[in-house]
């Protein structure tokens, strides 16, 4: 048996990542990580926050705190209590299902990542819900996704591909398919964010690498990957710092892996809260200080 038909046999090839139990999350600033671990300041309840540009809810930047177990995201733009979307189970115009990311454009409509609903929802700058994108079958299981230049990127993990949509929710092409061998071939892209560097930097699950693409969907180069870095176990997110480096997520090791957007390996460190417990990076965003914000899902830390 070789390795695409053992990834296939095991499941390892499809890259599934189910929706977990939700508590508790964290923040970690940049320049405060040291070797061997890093200040984390904890911030309590079932929420991941996101950190979004643009006018519109939070005009000229804005935070905004999704909670898939109420089905709710939350604009801390104003007073900061404001709900932005109501929370439902139900397939109906604007209503949720377990969103996990939130992105804008640049006329202000935020997109929502309705994971439980396989659905991205459209909503105005004044919160009013206006479309969906994916609703006709177009989306599997969409993980994270990235809005940029007019285009959104969706992660399918199912599909192994990345969904490239117009921002009116028009299919535009897709990027990738099953492989494990790079190039072109995917093996469960789960999380994606864009570098300095203008190219699409997509982690897949199955092979726990970093694929590099450019917009227009030509490979670049590829990084990471479990056996190439010892210590990487099971990456799971993505995001580029701004600033030429690129974190990679490993909730399974209880670290997170950094990178030069070139590939190059840089080192590793272990998020701590605040009575240097470690915690688990399930999920990363960054913020608008350029820091790093680490979700923990609520797992069980441990020491890798």
């Amino acid at each position: 048996m070789d390795r695409r038909q053992f990834l296939v046999v095991t499941g390892q090839g499809a890259g599934v990542i189910g929706l977990a139990s939700l508590s508790g999350c964290s923040s970690l600033f940049e320049g405060e990580a040291a070797a061997g671990g890093a200040n984390v300041a904890h911030v309590a309840g079932s929420q991941h926050q996101v950190f979004v540009s643009g006018g519109g809810p939070g005009e000229n930047g804005s935070a905004f705190v999704i909670d898939p177990l109420d089905h709710q995201v939350h604009d801390l733009g104003g007073d900061g209590s404001s709900s932005v979307l109501d929370a439902s189970v139900h397939r109906g115009l604007g209503e949720l299902n377990s969103p996990i990311d939130a992105q804008m454009d640049t006329d202000g409509r935020l997109y929502v990542l309705d994971h439980g609903n396989h659905q991205i929802r459209i909503y105005d700058p004044q919160g009013q819900a206006i479309g969906t994108i994916g609703g006709n079958g177009d989306l599997h299981l969409p993980q994270d996704m990235q809005v940029h230049e007019g285009r959104i990127y969706v992660c399918d993990t199912l599909t192994h591909q990345i969904d490239v949509f117009d921002t009116d929710g028009n299919l535009v092409s897709t990027i990738g398919e099953f492989g494990i061998d790079g190039g072109k071939e995917l093996n469960g892209p789960v999380s994606i964010t864009v570098g300095n560097d203008g190219n699409l930097h997509v982690l897949e699950v199955g092979n726990g690498e970093v694929q590099v693409f450019t917009t227009g969907g030509e490979p670049v180069r590829q990084y990471g990957g479990v056996g190439e870095i010892g210590d990487m176990v099971r990456p799971r997110s993505v995001v580029a710092l701004g600033d030429g480096r690129i974190c990679v997520g490993d909730p399974s090791g209880g670290l997170v892996h950094v990178f030069t957007e070139g590939g190059d390996y840089l080192g590793a460190f272990k998020p701590l809260d605040p009575s240097g417990k470690p915690t688990v990076p399930v999920r990363l965003s960054l913020m608008p200080d350029g820091g790093l914000y680490v979700w923990n899902n609520g797992f069980e830390s441990f020491d890798a």
